[in-house]
């Protein structure tokens, strides 16, 4: 957890925090970035009073207001009634399934071999860069008592899925989408998959 909150700080917070601190000065973008160069630059709100000074600030504002207010809520609403149709037994249904799908499985596919490439034990990239300095990489994937926790959550992950596969078939959830069950379903399935590891997929 550590590493991924000493990412967050390094790639999204101190960015943000930089920005701010930037958009308070006329700093040209040229010059080398430090505490002097800022001090020396400051303006406080100028920037600020300018930006909202012009007519070209309110048309970006409206179209992002377009953007959150139309175009957000359609794609929800179409994904959901495209969810409801890929849910439903018509005719035909299964190859509009496949062709559906095939974009998102020919990425996982492409995924996994790049990862399956790199944390290959014997060809893999990064045993590679390992051995460059001295260290025997282990078998990764390969590796089952590395990968007691990995195996656990794929199997939590398809006891989740068989689940909610079993409940849908049932007529009454497609009558009645409003059953108590399947929406406890499907909290556990989506924190079973943010949990489970991507290169494993």
């Amino acid at each position: 957890m550590l590493p991924s909150f000493l990412g967050m700080i390094v790639f999204s917070f101190l960015p943000i925090i930089i920005s701010i601190a930037i958009s308070f000065t006329n700093w040209n973008g040229l010059d080398k970035l430090s505490y002097k160069t800022l001090a020396s630059n400051f303006v406080f709100l100028d920037n600020y009073k300018q930006i909202l000074g012009t007519s070209e600030f309110w048309k970006v504002l409206g179209h992002t207001c377009y953007y959150i207010v139309l175009y957000i809520p359609m794609v929800l609403i179409m994904s959901l009634l495209i969810a409801s149709i890929l849910n439903k037994n018509m005719k035909g249904i299964t190859a509009f399934r496949i062709m559906y799908y095939i974009p998102v499985l020919t990425s996982w596919v492409a995924a996994s071999l790049i990862w399956k490439w790199v944390l290959s034990p014997q060809y893999g990239i990064l045993n590679q860069l390992l051995g460059y300095i001295g260290i025997s990489g282990p078998g990764w994937l390969h590796n089952l008592v590395g990968n007691g926790k990995c195996t656990e959550k794929l199997n939590n992950l398809r006891k989740e899925m068989d689940k909610l596969l079993k409940k849908t078939k049932d007529t009454r959830y497609l009558d009645d989408p409003t059953q108590d069950d399947i929406w406890e379903t499907y909290p556990r399935l989506s924190g079973a998959i943010r949990t489970f590891p991507t290169p494993l997929f």
